[in-house]
């Protein structure tokens, strides 16, 4: 896990401070498994490569993919506390009914909750999908967070997002 992460965060810092990408002041992604998020060395390690590549911590955004439950809520507290004091974004990512804990979750200092694609792609002809969606925008806005929709392929699912009030999307339509 933590060693992987690292390898492809340094490739990734060195990207973004290459001849092509360093111009374009791109933000960066990276998904971090929970083992790895909850490892203060390996924040430690990132922020390290982060400072040494130049890079400033607001055009990271680390996502907590949800490969496993997060059961320790107090340690997942701490990492992100300390991530967004070092000026970094996170988000939960995948985010959908069946997340274990999401209520927990959505109480973090996240930055920002991302819809999963599969839940996204049948907003429009499901309401219950659309409810959850509609509530959780709603508790994630009045906690500061920005809501992203993945998966977005079709006007029709663009729209029924955008009445639904989430404020990004990706997908092959954009």
């Amino acid at each position: 896990g933590d060693k992987l992460t690292d390898l492809v965060i340094r490739r990734a810092f060195a990207d973004m401070t290459g001849p092509v990408l360093a111009p374009l002041g791109v933000r960066m992604t990276s998904n971090f498994p929970l083992d790895v998020l909850l490892t203060p060395a390996a924040l430690v390690r990132m922020d390290e490569h982060r400072r040494d590549a130049g890079l400033d911590a607001s055009q990271i955004v680390i996502e907590l993919t949800e490969s496993q439950p997060a059961d320790d809520m107090a340690t997942l507290r701490c990492s992100l506390g300390w991530l967004r004091a070092h000026g970094y974004n996170v988000a939960v990512d995948d985010a959908g009914p069946a997340v274990p804990k999401l209520s927990p979750l959505l109480e973090l200092p996240f930055t920002a909750i991302k819809f999963d694609k599969v839940l996204v792609s049948h907003v429009h002809e499901d309401e219950a999908i659309a409810d959850f969606i509609a509530n959780v925008t709603t508790v994630a806005h009045a906690r500061g967070m920005t809501t992203i929709a993945e998966g977005v392929e079709t006007v029709e699912v663009w729209r029924k997002i955008a009445d639904l009030g989430v404020d990004a999307v990706q997908g092959f339509l954009v």
